[in-house]
């Protein structure tokens, strides 16, 4: 190799080697490689450095009980509503349409309850008083679901509806007697407010927003037959309309401040 070649590269090979030296140097001391920043640049480095110095606070969510067994009331309060009607179409025979496709509701309903309200995991959430409620309520739907799979007789449907509207009363009475005996002394429902006694809601609270939509929501079709005195008849109306998901929260939360989780 020539001599004019050699020191080329010995120059060359000098200058990398000091460059990267300087970074090594400036990246041990944290310093900023590049023109000197400004005396602002200066202030906001310094400012953001203090808030990185500040302890950082984690606030933990505490766990709030899943309410399961009001959702297994409001299912078995469905099923035997909607059995109760399908019995009052017995004249036609268990073919009847009216008949069957109440019965594939109720399947739903009672699906919906075991495989979403009533899971493991959600009854170990619950309250130890309510836990045993919530595990008999599930017996109690399998054991509906099992019947209505192989009823063939309209005495088998009435007897079924009858014994879901005879366990609704049970197990509501039950929940809601163990209920008032576990709220705190003192505790108790507050009376609804009428007229002029109505608190005005405080400056900086968020308004909800209105229950009434502003513009008109598309009714779900049905092919059931709902008779004029019939409760499916509201039940079906608020469903149609859309308010159903309102209505399940609105209860929901108040069943939450009552039991002092709010």
């Amino acid at each position: 190799m020539e001599t004019g070649t050699k020191a080329f590269l010995a120059i060359q090979g000098g200058r990398l080697t000091s460059d990267l030296v300087k970074v090594l140097i400036a990246r041990s001391r944290k310093i900023r490689i590049g023109p000197p920043e400004s005396q602002e640049e200066a202030s906001l480095t310094d400012g953001k450095a203090a808030i990185s110095r500040e302890p950082v606070i984690t606030i933990k969510e505490e766990t709030v009980a899943t309410a399961c067994v009001p959702c297994a009331l409001g299912h078995f309060s469905t099923s035997a509503g909607m059995l109760n009607e399908a019995v009052r179409f017995k004249g036609d025979g268990m073919a009847n349409n009216e008949i069957s496709d109440r019965i594939a509701k109720v399947l739903e309903e009672q699906n919906t309850l075991e495989r979403v309200d009533l899971t493991p995991e959600k009854i170990l959430k619950t309250p130890d008083w309510e836990r045993s409620i919530a595990e008999e309520a599930l017996t109690q739907s399998r054991n509906l679901r099992h019947h209505l799979e192989t009823v063939q007789t309209v005495e088998e449907l009435e007897q079924i509806a009858a014994d879901t509207a005879g366990y609704y009363q049970s197990l509501h009475r039950e929940w809601w007697k163990l209920r008032l005996a576990k709220l705190p002394r003192g505790t108790s429902i507050p009376p609804p407010v009428t007229g002029e006694e109505v608190p005005a809601p405080p400056p900086t609270e968020v308004q909800p927003a209105a229950v009434i939509p502003t513009v008109p929501r598309p009714r779900k079709e049905t092919d059931l037959e709902y008779l004029a005195d019939s409760p499916e008849y509201l039940a079906q109306t608020i469903d149609s309309t859309g308010y159903r998901p309102q209505l399940e929260s609105t209860f929901q939360e108040a069943i939450a401040r009552i039991k002092g989780l709010k």
